[in-house]
């Protein structure tokens, strides 16, 4: 008994695996840390010599 896949299921299946591969890397990008952006150096001040 063989299995084969229609298109109509085969597309259906690339969708919910999009899906599913979206979901993740937005679950992944949430759990990360978010670094603050390091404050901008003051080019005004003197030179230490």
């Amino acid at each position: 008994m063989e299995n084969h896949l229609t298109a109509v299921e085969s597309k259906q299946i690339m969708v919910l695996a999009s899906r599913f591969a979206a979901n993740t890397r937005r679950g992944i990008a949430a759990q990360r840390p978010r670094f603050k952006k390091p404050e901008d150096p003051d080019f005004s001040a003197e030179p230490d010599d």
